[in-house]
């Protein structure tokens, strides 16, 4: 079972396109994109009935879009 966003260390930031969002790290400010996708294999979290994939680091014009 994965954990959850606040248990990993995260908070929302912004929905994008196409089923990506950016997170926030609580503990350094960093910022991170991730997908929704189902039953991936890869690192991730669940968060808002949806498993959210590590995808890339965001920069803050991820935030602007």
């Amino acid at each position: 079972m994965k954990k959850t966003m606040q248990e990993e260390g995260y908070k929302f930031c912004k929905y994008l396109y196409g089923g990506l969002a950016v997170f926030q790290i609580v503990e350094n400010g960093g910022l991170e994109v991730f997908a929704a996708n189902k039953n991936h294999a890869s690192w991730g979290f669940k968060w808002n009935n949806t498993d959210w994939e590590f995808v890339r680091s965001a920069t803050l014009e991820d935030l602007r879009s």
